[in-house]
C-alpha cells in the first residue's frame, strides 16, 4: 500500500540500508543537485513506518540534496514485514539503476541470491520443526535457478555473483576492521 505525503521532519537513515546503495559519481550528483535547485524533488522520497519510525527506504541522495539546500519534497510509504523485506526491495530496486557498472550489478544480485536462499533455509529449518518438510520444499528447483530465470541470467552467473558478493564484503569487512 501507498500513501503519499508531504515533507517529513523526522526521517531515519538505517545504515543496513544505507550499505546497500552505491555513490553517485561526482557528475552525476553535481547534476541531481542543480535539478533539484531548479526544479525541485520531482520523485517521492519511499519511506517505511516501522512502527512510527520513519526509515528512508529510497532516495537518499534526493534527501541529501534536498536537505542540504532547504528544498521541500513529497514521500510515499511503502508497508513491509520486515527490514529483510526491506533489503530486498533496495536490491531489486538498486539492480535496475541504468548507471551500476557490471561489478555493483554482480554484487547486488550476488546479495539477492543469497537473502533469498537464506530465507528458502530459514522456512525449511521451521517447517522440519512443524513436520512439515513439504510446505517449504516448494517445485525442488535450486534457487540459483530461479533468480537466473527472475533476472534472465544464466545460474551459474548467479553463483558467481554470489561468490563475489561474499568476497566483496569480507574486504569491507576487513577494511572496516583496520586489519
Amino acid at each position: 500500500m501507498l500513501f503519499e505525503g508531504q515533507n517529513i521532519q523526522n526521517i531515519t537513515i538505517l545504515p543496513q540500508i544505507k550499505d546497500l546503495l552505491y555513490p553517485l559519481k561526482p557528475e552525476e550528483l553535481a547534476n541531481l543537485e542543480a535539478s533539484i535547485r531548479q526544479y525541485g524533488v520531482r520523485e517521492p522520497l519511499c519511506l517505511w513506518d516501522r512502527d512510527g519510525e520513519m526509515i528512508l527506504v529510497d532516495g537518499h541522495n534526493r534527501y541529501d540534496v534536498a536537505t542540504r539546500n532547504g528544498v521541500e519534497f513529497n514521500t510515499t510509504i511503502l508497508e513491509f514485514e520486515g527490514l529483510e523485506e526491506v533489503l530486498g526491495w533496495v536490491d531489486k530496486n538498486q539492480i535496475g539503476r541504468r548507471n551500476l557498472t557490471d561489478e555493483e550489478r554482480a554484487v547486488t544480485l550476488g546479495r539477492i541470491y543469497q537473502r533469498k536462499l537464506e530465507a528458502k533455509r530459514t522456512a525449511t529449518r521451521r517447517a522440519s520443526t512443524e513436520n512439515d518438510v513439504n510446505e517449504a520444499s516448494g517445485d525442488g528447483e535450486r534457487m540459483s535457478d530461479t533468480i537466473a530465470r527472475e533476472w534472465n541470467v544464466s545460474s551459474a552467473t548467479v553463483k558467481r555473483a554470489s561468490n563475489f558478493a561474499e568476497a566483496v564484503a569480507a574486504l569491507k569487512e576487513v577494511g572496516e576492521n583496520g586489519v
